[in-house]
């Protein structure tokens, strides 16, 4: 079952703030590490709908 997470804006903005500290270092890293938890995120809320 696909479901779409509507991340709010101020997950959204936390999102940005660690790619851009972790982008200081790398921003291939920053890149993986945001996409990572992005999906890992949307695959455990997909699975357990109701702790989102």
């Amino acid at each position: 079952m696909e479901v779409k997470v509507n991340w709010s804006l101020r997950a959204e903005k936390s999102l940005e703030n660690i790619h851009e500290y972790i982008t200081q270092d790398s921003e291939i890293y920053a890149n993986k590490f945001i996409t990572d938890l992005i999906r890992s995120s949307e695959a455990q809320l997909s699975t357990q709908t109701h702790i989102g």
